[in-house]
């Protein structure tokens, strides 16, 4: 009987005790490519010692082929992706015709995603498309520093020490980083979602053309630094209106 199980991720313990076959698999996959190899308890002086091989091969392979950053990894192109650019998206309607482009892309140091949608009938079907595409590549600008934790390897000692130094710089900015990342509206509020994960809700009555705007018109939007613009509504809300200063003061 031929007993298989995983140590860690990318390890292997197999038993075969028919053939007298034991030890332990290294199997990883690294930007598309395989890395395998087997490591007998009979080549390794019993159980422990190939366990202490294949663990040491498979750091190697691991610091050898790090992971992808966030941003590497951002611009794979999906099989399904229909627009030729990383992360940007046909939006169709139940005819299958195309109504719109959205873009999504993960903030920094967070995996929250964030997405935007380009409405054709509000921009234009190739305009729609290039606010996607440009939305998308300015959202993704801020993701070069960070290492990307999506991989269910494990990774080694010295990977790990990297990867947390990086998490704790990015993490440590958005704790000071109140721009705007996301917006909602409802038919109550306007709600802000800012990078360094807090949120301020404003009732929507103080802007009577986002009140009484359709739903679609209320979806186009767009974001620099505190400041979100309705380009169809020609109309402007700046978030460091309603918080205090010294929230804004180190950003």
């Amino acid at each position: 009987m031929r007993v298989v199980k995983r140590v860690i991720t990318g390890l292997w313990r197999f038993d075969h005790d028919e053939k007298s076959d034991h030890g332990y698999l290294v199997h990883l996959s690294r930007q598309g490519v395989l890395h395998r190899k087997r490591f007998a308890d009979s080549l390794h002086g019993g159980k422990s010692g190939a366990l202490k091989a294949a663990r040491a091969w498979r750091d190697v392979i691991i610091d050898t082929y790090p992971h992808l950053s966030r941003e590497q990894y951002a611009q794979i192109l999906r099989k399904n992706n229909t627009s030729g650019t990383p992360g940007v998206f046909a939006m169709k309607n139940a005819a299958g015709e195309i109504t719109g482009w959205m873009a999504h892309w993960l903030l920094p140091g967070s995996d929250r995603k964030v997405s935007r949608k380009f409405a054709s009938s509000l921009h234009g079907a190739a305009r729609a498309k290039r606010l996607a595409i440009a939305a998308r590549e300015n959202g993704v600008a801020g993701l070069n520093q960070e290492a990307w934790q999506g991989s269910r390897e494990a990774p080694s000692a010295a990977a790990n020490a990297r990867r947390r130094q990086q998490y704790e710089a990015a993490r440590s900015a958005r704790k000071r980083d109140w721009r705007i990342a996301r917006v909602r509206v409802s038919n109550v509020f306007v709600s802000l979602h800012f990078v360094c994960g807090a949120m301020l809700q404003l009732p929507i009555g103080q802007w009577p053309s986002l009140l009484r705007a359709k739903a679609a018109v209320r979806k186009v939007w767009s974001v620099k630094d505190y400041v979100v613009t309705w380009p169809a509504l020609t109309l402007s809300i700046d978030a460091r209106q309603f918080m205090h200063a010294r929230l804004t003061r180190a950003a």
